[in-house]
């Protein structure tokens, strides 16, 4: 079969979702080659979109669109690409993109020896719930590789993992003694971790990679006060008579009953309160003054401690990493690789200027090789990969 005629059979095999994944790594190869990129939109076009061409503004929304009716179970929720960026350019990181979620989602589905296709950058593999819980008493527990069940009794707080891979804080009677204590416990993600946590309250908090959450097993007082660093999307149970605050650095988010995500990591330049649903205060240590947000808007801390309000915030880009996904929104190649270096426990090394911006989204269940695969076919920079050394080299495309 000659080439051209083999690459349309590939493409209309993927739009009845029936590839192998050999096969679509060689569609993946294939589109990522300069000189086949201007036969993409005609492959395309002849599979399922006969009266449109690459000059009608509609195309990327509609292929966006058949794409994800052929293949029910891709579950990404957003067009994978902005119309920001060249539409001959974008169809085809288009097209990479959704099969690239198409390797990822069917990949449980497929026979067992079609699995082995990616190279020894498998090595480096996606981040999953991994967590370290520290007591009161300075014992310090491996989430991941506890059993399910009850792990430890604090403060008349039972500590249980759940088989959801949840840990949950629930009252088991406190006596007399226990009511006059308060015990302190402290969660801490690891870089390619994340998990899910409910307080003794019954709030629940979900924690991304690198980040780390002290509370107290059971609240106590006139406020429910957890001190965060890094990353954590909580959903606030209600209670007027006692305030749920967050206190992370000198920011202090003041919550009745509520939804919002609150990131700050150490070599963040700004800490982001944003908020789903209700409201919240945010405020600084020391500082009188304080910004109420209402649904859609985002309070950014500078180094200053200046607050800054965005209103409109795109909400789904904000929660991408909690329901799975990475999602790029003109976001430099640091902005990149810093999300990556954290769920793949990787570190990343800089030869040259990466000027190119990424748009588009995708698991972060994928395999490192076909994320950065996908990253390169934008033209815009390369990677070194060193499994070994757990390392990614980025420089400019050549």
């Amino acid at each position: 079969m000659e080439k051209n005629a083999r690459i349309q059979d590939l493409v209309e095999r993927y739009l009845a979702g029936t590839l192998s994944r050999s096969e679509l790594s060689e569609l993946l190869d294939y589109f990522g080659a300069d000189h086949e990129k201007d036969l993409l939109t005609d492959h395309i076009r002849l599979a399922m979109l006969d009266d449109v061409t690459v000059d009608n503004p509609g195309l990327l929304d509609d292929i966006s669109s058949r794409v994800q009716h052929r293949l029910d179970d891709i579950i990404v929720p957003k067009s994978v690409v902005r119309k920001l960026i060249p539409y001959s350019v974008a169809a085809s990181i288009l097209v990479a993109v959704c099969l690239g979620g198409y390797f990822l989602v069917h990949d449980k589905k497929e026979p067992q020896a079609e699995k082995r296709v990616a190279s020894t950058e498998a090595e480096i593999r996606p981040g999953g719930n991994r967590a370290v819980l520290t007591l009161g008493n300075g014992e310090q527990i491996v989430i991941d590789g506890a059993a399910n069940g009850q792990l430890a009794s604090e403060s008349g707080t039972s500590i249980s993992k759940t088989e959801d891979g949840e840990i949950v804080y629930e009252p088991a009677g406190a006596s007399a003694e226990d009511a006059q204590r308060i015990t302190y416990n402290v969660i801490e993600i690891p870089k390619g971790g994340q998990y899910k946590l409910v307080l003794s309250d019954g709030s629940a908090v979900w924690l991304n990679a690198g980040s780390s959450l002290r509370y107290p097993t059971r609240f106590a007082g006139n406020e429910r006060l957890v001190e965060l660093q890094g990353e954590a999307y909580f959903e606030v149970a209600k209670s007027r008579q006692m305030p749920f605050v967050v206190k992370h650095g000198d920011a202090r988010v003041l919550v009745l009953g509520t939804h919002f995500n609150v990131s700050g990591y150490a070599d963040d330049a700004l800490k982001k309160i944003t908020l789903l649903e209700g409201s919240v205060k945010v405020s600084r240590a020391n500082r009188a003054d304080n910004q109420a947000l209402v649904p859609g808007e985002q309070a950014q801390i500078a180094g200053d401690g200046e607050i800054k309000l965005l209103k409109d915030v795109d909400l789904e880009a904000v929660m991408a990493w909690k329901n799975g996904l990475f999602e790029f929104n003109g976001n430099s190649i640091q902005e990149v690789m810093k999300l990556v270096s954290r769920w793949y426990d990787v570190d990343v090394e800089y030869k040259g200027q990466v000027s190119h911006k990424f748009y588009g989204n995708i698991s972060r269940d994928a395999d490192i090789h076909e994320l950065l695969k996908l990253l390169e076919m934008t033209k815009g920079v390369k990677f070194i990969v060193e499994p070994q050394k757990k390392k990614i080299t980025v420089m400019p495309y050549q």
